[in-house]
């Protein structure tokens, strides 16, 4: 419950919530917990087009969906524009948003509301933002066009250009009436506002010189923009981090609320079968509220860095990439790292140092949480003795598959039994591969058989019986991953709980 609360109340069309959720998602991640409005109309949209999970959202994003007092269209019609401006003009919806915000500060795992971002156009999440004593920002969506279009609507109605009086200021001579007072733009006239002149326009900006002259302005408008917007001391950046450290009545700044965090120090074996369930868990652990820094050694930087660009490692302000050496050198650009020289290390605890060094740098940041867990692959060892000196949790996590686990159980056996490492070559064709290994469970494995199985199991009347069966597991492991209830879901929340976050 640390965290602070954002209501986002968008106008309901497209134009609007599409940057409304843009700005969801930076203050998402920023540290806030999201609660993203839609109406009925729109709710029913969604999950028409996007199936019944289209609003599912994330842990600490959700979707909120409310009635406005208007009826809902028919499958295929939109909202009538009119009648949907007229209703909040009149405030229509305001009962319901005031019963979705008791409905969230009642519910037990939602933390207090901490501010509103509303649509400009809107005025009554406002009321609400009164009642609650938070602030409230107004988000105005439209471009930089539209927003000086829209500011010169009241001086039209002051001077009493619009709206027209009669049919007859059609052809008066009253739609050549100047307007003179619009910024940058001298001598207009009402007519000039016709269809035709504005088809005459766009063609001279499509293929003229003067359109030519437009584009490469645009282009570095584009530039100016981008800069604003990504770099650090860009002034939209600045303007964005401004706007959330003074709206959070907590008055928590952004290093205060990321130090609120747990943090997980995730380290998987480098290779890529280990590596990609390794970030699944470091996402779900991420959606869980944890800060993550996630491990990679220098060898699999250079190839990310190679494949995906300079960006590839930049991560998220919670979700970092940290790369560390192991070592051992680096391999030339298009080869492999040795396998057997990666394990050997491993097992000497080669990487040690430099984990330790990552570690001494994280404790040192100023903008990175105390560490509070480490999770690391169940292959390695050196990890343990880091977690013991910062007295924190390590959870060996196994990323084989079942089948492979069952593999790896038996190595021992085969190993105390003679069976391997084969005493030299001669092994290869004396007949010791037909050895019969009848200690593994449910297998009695001869190398001739495997082909004979394979294919009785991909053509054959017991294969068909076993992709029906596999079916049957595939949906049971769905439902423990996925259902609330679901043992793989419980059994990681019981990891969080009570292993990750005992010394949080």
């Amino acid at each position: 419950m640390a965290k602070p609360h954002a209501v986002m109340v968008p106008y309901q069309a497209q134009g609007h919530m599409n940057p409304m959720l843009k700005v969801a998602k930076l203050l998402y991640q920023k540290g806030f917990y999201i609660t993203f409005v839609i109406n009925e109309s729109n709710k029913q949209r969604l999950l028409r087009t996007r199936g019944p999970s289209a609003l599912d959202g994330l842990p600490s994003f959700r979707f909120a969906a409310i009635s406005e007092g208007l009826p809902v269209p028919e499958e295929g019609k939109r909202q009538d524009t009119r009648v949907y401006c007229e209703a909040l003009s009149r405030d229509t919806p305001l009962p319901f948003y005031r019963q979705l915000v008791d409905d969230l500060r009642s519910s037990a795992n939602v933390p207090p509301i901490t501010c509103i971002v509303c649509d400009g156009v809107m005025s009554f999440p406002l009321k609400v933002a009164k009642e609650l004593d938070v602030p409230c920002a107004l988000f105005w969506t439209p471009s930089a066009c539209g927003f000086l279009c829209y500011s010169y609507f009241s001086t039209l109605v002051e001077k009493g250009l619009t709206p027209l009086k009669d049919e007859s200021c059609l052809t008066n001579g009253y739609l050549d009436t100047v307007v003179d007072f619009i910024l940058a733009i001298e001598g207009l006239k009402i007519t000039e506002v016709k269809r035709a002149e504005v088809e005459r326009l766009v063609r001279e900006l499509m293929v003229g010189e003067k359109g030519k002259k437009m584009k490469a302005k645009a282009m570095e408008w584009k530039k100016a923009v981008e800069d604003a917007v990504t770099a650090p001391a860009g002034s939209s950046s600045m303007t964005f981090d401004k706007l959330v450290n003074e709206t959070d009545p907590s008055q928590l700044d952004q290093r205060e609320r990321a130090m609120a965090k747990p943090h997980a120090v995730i380290v998987p074996y480098p290779t890529q079968g280990h590596m990609n369930p390794m970030l699944k868990v470091a996402k779900l652990l991420y959606q869980k509220g944890f800060h993550i820094t996630f491990v990679i050694n220098e060898f699999n930087k250079q190839r990310l860095l190679r494949a995906r660009g300079p960006a590839a490692l930049d991560g998220l302000p919670s979700f970092r990439f940290a790369a560390i050496g192991d070592g051992l050198p680096v391999p030339e650009e298009g080869k492999r790292q040795d396998t057997r020289v990666c394990c050997e290390a491993l097992s000497r605890d080669t990487p040690l140092p430099f984990y330790r060094q990552l570690v001494d740098n994280l404790i040192s940041s100023a903008n990175v949480p105390p560490i509070t867990c480490i999770v690391c692959d169940g292959v390695m060892s050196f990890p343990l003795k880091v977690a013991k000196e910062l007295d924190v949790p390590c959870a060996l996590f196994w990323t084989p598959s079942a089948c492979g686990f069952l593999c790896y159980s038996y190595f021992r056996k085969l190993v105390e039994k003679g069976l391997t490492p084969l005493k030299d070559e001669s092994c290869l064709t004396n007949g010791y591969l037909d050895t019969v290994v009848d200690f593994i469970l449910a297998m009695e494995v001869k190398r001739a058989e495997v082909e004979r199985l394979v294919r009785e199991l991909m053509v054959g009347e017991k294969g068909k019986k076993m992709k029906a069966k596999a079916m049957e597991w595939k949906k049971v492991v769905e439902d423990a991953v996925t259902a609330p209830a679901g043992s793989s879901s419980v059994n990681f929340d019981n990891l969080v709980n009570k292993v990750l976050l005992s010394k949080f």
